[in-house]
């Protein structure tokens, strides 16, 4: 019996509202965002998860805290499911990113950023950890971030790299939802809002 695992992603910040690339920084959920991880912890509690676990970033542990309460699980942090690390560019507007990229021809990683592959692996070897302590029948909800699960997810399917643009990131509150059975990953829903 295929094991469940919910990739959802934390609210919305102030940062998000202004379209600021947060990284690692650790900006917390503002009150739309609160708002939109109890809607969310509302429907999520009725997939019953046997396991709760979240980035360590303020922005999702505040969203998992929603969810723990209503499931009556305590939420474990997972450095692993941070959101890709934004080097010199966090705090900037994406249009910042942009134009600096177009004048400068550099690329992001010239700036520091944590690579698509190595965020797409780490996030992944969490999600298959956490997915291996399940169950036949289980499911868990993992709190993490934009990037962090869209890269997760094409990682899981094993998507080759050309394709992963191809794969939005979840908007702030809503998640996908991804069976496990015998090794083989399939996506069942993208961008579920509550």
């Amino acid at each position: 019996m295929a094991r469940r695992l919910v990739l959802w992603r934390h609210g919305r910040t102030a940062w998000n509202a202004d379209d600021r690339f947060m990284g690692h920084t650790d900006v917390p959920l503002d009150a739309t965002g609160e708002a939109q991880a109890m809607r969310a912890a509302a429907v999520l509690a009725a997939v019953r998860p046997d396991a709760l676990v979240t980035s360590d970033l303020s922005r999702a542990l505040s969203a998992a805290a929603a969810l723990g309460r209503l499931a009556g699980l305590v939420p474990v942090p997972d450095a692993g499911l941070r959101e890709r690390y934004g080097g010199s560019l966090e705090g900037l507007r994406n249009c910042e990113i942009d134009d600096l990229l177009a004048r400068t021809g550099k690329h992001l990683e010239d700036f520091g950023v944590e690579p698509d592959a190595e965020v797409a692996e780490r996030v992944a070897a969490s999600a298959v950890r956490v997915t291996a302590g399940l169950a036949d029948g289980g499911a868990a909800v993992l709190v993490s971030h934009g990037a962090a699960i869209r890269l997760c997810i094409v990682r899981l399917l094993g998507l080759p790299a050309g394709l992963w643009p191809c794969v939005v990131s979840p908007a702030n509150g809503n998640w996908s939802v991804l069976a496990e059975d015998g090794g083989v990953w399939r996506l069942v829903r993208h961008d579920v809002a509550a």
